[in-house]
């Protein structure tokens, strides 16, 4: 069996930094060459693939329509090469070619597009079962659900708690930085923010504005930006808790990649009930589900209850091990037919 996994054409894969989806298609891809299968990968320059993958680099980081675009008129004569196609990017061009070729479609984003896409089987995936349920409605087509997987060695397990909470996000207002500073500030515990400021940033003055109210928190709160995975594992491994808000309605967290890294580092996470994170925190076993202030503060007061290695077992369920068998049944099942 041939397989061809499309990654983005924003960020390398994997990314140096911040990047999620990017991680997520390594992940896969790693997964699947080390069952045997034979994989290409397709990403921008600059990125790199796993030991058994063949990498295609096609268009120079930057452009998230444009690039994906370009990139698909370079590798649109290759697709019939392959038995089947995963087409992780955010606008799903290889679904442009028909029938013919069975493409699977897992959608990292709420929507990739607003209506479905020109096919009479779209074969659309979400990566958790809120997400698939939402896009199913949206999109008035079937959509099934496919796991994240995460690899469990590049987070390594503590049982020492910290003295601090951590926001690893996205600095954007969907994620709700700003409830975090607020949140902590008012329940008088310390707090740390680190994620992407400077790459896919869509406010520019909104991390400005996080800095300022950290600057003035007289030193409750922590400005820590855009840090290298060493950097974001050890802070995971030194906190009390991670700490998640993405916000409703305006903001869709299609899976919450952050909770699984946090919590195979042994820590509980603590986060609104947005989508993805439902199908990875268990309420009052491996972290807690907030919607008020209140709330927050009762988690930040029974943290320390959660059994760091509760959430260590819950991150396995996600590991590259668990979820790539059950992918792979996937991939066969449409190789032999199966659509939707």
């Amino acid at each position: 069996m041939k397989i061809l996994a499309i990654s983005t054409q924003v960020i390398p894969t994997p990314p140096v930094n911040y990047g999620g989806l990017e991680w997520c298609v390594y992940n896969h891809v790693k997964g699947l060459a080390d069952l045997g299968e034979d994989i290409t990968l397709i990403a921008c320059k600059g990125s790199k693939a796993p030991p058994n993958v063949n990498l295609l680099e096609i268009e120079p980081p930057g452009d998230f329509a444009l690039g994906e675009e370009k990139a698909f008129w370079h590798y649109r004569h290759l697709l019939p090469n392959f038995d089947v196609v995963l087409d992780h990017s955010w606008y799903k061009w290889s679904m442009m070619v028909g029938d013919y070729l069975p493409v699977i479609g897992t959608m990292h984003s709420p929507l990739p597009f607003n209506t479905p896409p020109p096919k009479k089987f779209p074969m659309l995936c979400g990566v958790s079962a809120q997400h698939s349920l939402y896009a199913s409605k949206k999109l008035m087509v079937p959509v099934r659900t496919t796991w994240n997987s995460v690899d469990m060695s590049l987070y390594p397990f503590v049982k020492e708690r910290g003295d601090y909470f951590l926001s690893v996000n996205r600095i954007d207002p969907n994620k709700g930085i700003h409830v975090f500073t607020d949140w902590c500030k008012r329940a008088g515990v310390k707090g740390t923010i680190i994620g992407d400021d400077k790459m896919i940033i869509q406010d520019r003055a909104y991390p400005e504005t996080i800095k300022k109210q950290c600057a003035d928190s007289g030193g409750l709160l922590d400005y820590v930006g855009l840090a290298s995975h060493e950097d974001k594992v050890k802070a995971m491994q030194g906190c009390r808790a991670v700490v998640l808000l993405p916000q409703l309605p305006n903001y869709l967290e299609a899976f919450g990649l952050a909770a699984v890294e946090a919590m195979a580092c042994g820590k509980p996470v603590i986060c609104t009930p947005n989508c993805g994170l439902l199908d990875i925190v268990e309420n009052g076993q491996t972290g807690f589900i907030v919607e008020t202030f209140e709330q927050f503060v009762g988690a930040t007061r029974a943290v320390d209850m959660i059994d760091p290695a509760a959430c260590r077992k819950r991150a396995e369920k996600f590991s590259i091990e668990a979820i790539t068998p059950k992918y792979r049944d996937m991939i066969l099942r449409v190789t032999s037919g199966c659509r939707w």
